[in-house]
């Protein structure tokens, strides 16, 4: 698939949405929910970076071969990757998640522990 500016603008939209969700309904939300049950303690925050979404590149990585990657400020995405459209949301989605669930004292979950969450959540994040 050649991935546009409108399927990325799509997918954002939809991002957005539970974004906005999380943020109305916080603790009665699965992900709160959940993120609590990971972090075994009902101290934690949500970090919604929104702007991460408008912050989307591409790198071509053929050495670690990864779909895609993000510093918490950016994600990229590996051009060399053949996505479809519900791969695309779905990577997109997970590299948002990284970074978002933090413990009282503001630290991040280790990638384990994200990656847990992620396939409790929604089995397709991974």
């Amino acid at each position: 698939m050649y991935i546009t500016r409108y399927q990325i603008n799509k997918i954002k939209k939809k991002l957005l949405k539970f974004l906005n969700n999380i943020e109305r309904n916080k603790k009665k939300t699965k992900f709160y929910k959940l993120a609590a049950t990971i972090c075994r303690s009902n101290s934690i925050k949500i970090n919604i970076n929104k702007n991460i979404l408008n912050n989307i590149y591409f790198i071509t990585d053929n050495i670690n071969l990864h779909w895609a990657e993000t510093d918490g400020q950016n994600i990229y995405l590996n051009n060399i990757k053949n996505y479809n459209y519900n791969l695309l949301y779905y990577t997109i989605w997970h590299e948002l998640i990284h970074g978002m669930i933090l413990r009282k004292d503001n630290s991040e979950l280790s990638e384990y522990l994200e990656h847990k969450f992620m396939l409790q959540f929604d089995k397709q994040l991974i």
